[in-house]
């Protein structure tokens, strides 16, 4: 059998899920935590500025924010420091993040700090784009001024993303904007028939398709998915979707292993190692050359997987029930012989 990629989803750092026998990595991508990170149309109302709340130095809010530069403004003054926070209250205690920063004006020991605990995450003295990764302490961010002189920060565009997290199993999908890109490689173009492994546990009851798999472009590819209905699809698309779909409701919380098998015209799908369903039939498969990969979603970022993925494999070939039902097995007894140690 040839295997053209395998992605075990172990990562618990960093933004790259590697392919453990190749060079196809593929890059981690979620949503911005941060409200108005940008600054645009930047005022202060009551001490605040969109989510963003002042605290230190004068009591005169518009010497903190340069509005027509759409730029926030710290200023420091004698004896007293300024800063601004924001809650961010999806930050996980453990979990790295990675941030970035424009500083604009004069710096002289800015500080972007967790507040709560008082950790300092970093601490800037030139101006440039500055980035970074620090590890989630509390839900609270700070920008803060690291001296009292008379000096001026400005700063823009700041950005906080979670990075890629593993429960030990598998890397966490929150269903609602993180998902894995795996540039397209040559190989997946010329696969005429194939098989798409890969253990999934639900992180909630579907609410709409959440996609595990998907490689589908100009009507035609391959989709391997939890439907709307609650079950598992494994979908080829030869300009009409041909559907093979698992007989049961996966529970939450237990992982399963999902595979979407497509030969000679027959789409299978098997799940913890049985066959479930191949009743529907398809015609010629024309990806188009460049179709990249998506994990966890619809390229684009549509579609999410609410949920746990681990071990995710690409073959070019179909593999029979034998083998389907031994990679099923062998992960089994791995996991009982590590219970009884």
């Amino acid at each position: 059998m040839s295997l053209l990629a395998r992605w075990p989803l172990v990562e618990k750092r960093g933004v790259t899920a590697f392919d453990s026998i190749g060079s196809n990595d593929g890059t981690w991508d979620s949503g911005e935590l941060v409200t108005n990170g940008s600054f645009d149309n930047a005022f202060w109302t009551a001490d605040e500025l969109d989510g963003w709340t002042r605290s230190g130095g004068a009591e005169d809010g518009s010497n903190f924010v340069n509005e027509n530069a759409n730029r926030m403004q710290l200023v420091s003054e004698a004896a007293k420091f300024q800063q601004m926070s924001m809650d961010v209250e999806v930050i996980v205690s453990g979990r790295e993040y990675s941030y970035s920063i424009d500083v604009d004006g004069a710096t002289n020991n800015l500080a972007f700090n967790n507040a709560t605990s008082g950790e300092k995450i970093d601490t800037w003295s030139s101006t440039g784009a500055k980035a970074g990764t620090f590890i989630g302490a509390d839900s609270k961010l700070v920008l803060k001024t690291a001296n009292v002189s008379a000096t001026n920060h400005i700063v823009d565009d700041f950005s906080v993303k979670q990075n890629i997290f593993s429960d030990g199993r598998g890397i966490i999908f929150n269903g609602t904007d993180e998902l894995i890109t795996v540039t397209s490689f040559a190989a997946l173009d010329s696969m005429t028939e194939g098989t798409i492994s890969c253990w999934v546990k639900l992180a909630a009851v579907a609410s709409g398709d959440g996609n595990i798999l998907h490689r589908v472009a100009l009507g035609n590819g391959w989709i391997l998915q939890l439907d709307t209905s609650g079950v598992f699809r494994f979908i080829v698309d030869d300009g009409v979707s041909q559907t093979a779909s698992s007989n049961e409701v996966p529970v939450v919380g237990v992982w399963y292993h999902v595979v979407g098998v497509f030969t000679g015209g027959v789409v299978s799908i098997y799940i913890n190692g049985v066959l479930q369903d191949d009743t529907d039939t398809y015609g010629a498969i024309n990806l188009s050359t460049g179709d990249d990969i998506t994990i966890g979603a619809i390229a684009g970022g549509t579609n999410l997987f609410n949920g746990s993925l681990s071990d995710v494999r690409i073959y070019n070939e179909a593999l029979s029930s034998g083998l389907i039902a031994s990679m099923y097995n062998e992960v089994v007894k791995d996991i009982r012989r590590s219970l009884r140690r």
